[in-house]
């Protein structure tokens, strides 16, 4: 698979941030640290623009700040020029990561007016938490997609490696990508439910 990496904090010997693994080219478009560093520890983003044989496909994952105050502007930023300002309207775009952000929340809402949740997509599923990873309460981590997407499937695996692995559990979206743009309705904004470890599966 291409790999591409975002380092938001480096240790003595390891690196912590943000990967993307794709068996399609890939293309970084911008990587690094948001503007924003007054929580515990930076945050950032990688944008990348997939090529799926000859179509593009945009993909973003990031992590969000803790506080408000963070979540506030990672959100505004993210919208920027410098970064979703990057990727054309009419392209499909993948966003996904540890939001720190509730359903429903204005951060949330801020977000859905662009793209819409996977899980608020599926009328007929329950939205499955993800954090904290041995009892999940809580459903801080999403992925977000434009209209160019269905979700046919999202899954939660609960087991001992998941669990093992982060203080999250992964969430996995299978989406199928239409021809042409779906017309959704309305971004649905589920109800607050009582997640990053960041999960993104292969595109």
């Amino acid at each position: 698979m291409n790999s591409s990496f975002c380092c938001t904090v480096q240790g003595a010997n390891d690196f912590y941030g943000h990967a993307l693994l794709s068996r399609f080219p890939v293309e970084v478009l911008a990587s690094g640290l948001f503007s924003e560093h007054k929580g515990r520890e930076p945050r950032g983003a990688l944008l990348a623009r997939v090529d799926l044989d000859g179509r593009h496909l945009y993909f973003l994952n990031t992590h969000f700040g803790l506080t408000d105050i963070e979540r506030r502007a990672h959100i505004e930023e993210l919208l920027s020029a410098d970064w979703l300002g990057k990727t054309p309207t009419d392209e499909p775009l993948i966003i996904c990561g540890d939001f720190n952000m509730m359903p429903g929340s204005r951060h949330y809402r801020r977000l859905t007016q662009r793209v819409h949740d996977v899980q608020a997509l599926m009328k007929d599923r329950k939205p499955l938490k993800t954090f904290f990873a041995f009892l999940p309460f809580s459903r801080i981590d999403h992925i977000f997609v434009s209209d160019h997407f269905e979700v046919e499937d999202i899954r939660v695996p609960q087991n001992t490696l998941t669990r093992t692995a982060s203080d999250h559990l992964p969430l996995i979206a299978e989406l199928k990508l239409s021809p042409q743009p779906t017309a959704h309705r309305t971004p649905l904004v589920a109800q607050p439910s009582p997640a990053a470890g960041l999960r993104e599966l292969p595109l």
